[in-house]
């Protein structure tokens, strides 16, 4: 009997979590955001910043809450 395998993912495939949900560590979400690394763990340690998620000892932002917070920060002008 012939058993059938799973066709396995390729480097040139899209990562599952590449889109809306991507995960970027301190220092791209810092790029992201334009402000400095410090500025990001200052918000973390005050609970102002964006949410972000701990794995172990590393520190991680979803790309849709960074979105979602900068949205929730827009000011329209009077």
């Amino acid at each position: 009997m012939k058993q059938e395998t799973q066709p396995q993912p390729t480097c040139t495939e899209p990562h599952p979590l590449a889109g809306a949900d991507a995960l970027m560590d301190p220092r791209t979400t810092a790029a992201f955001l334009a402000v400095h690394v410090l500025t990001l763990a200052d918000w973390r340690c005050k609970g102002t910043g964006p949410a972000y998620l701990k794995l172990g000892a590393a520190v991680r932002y979803r790309r849709s809450d960074l979105e979602a917070w900068l949205e929730s920060r827009t000011r329209k002008g009077a």
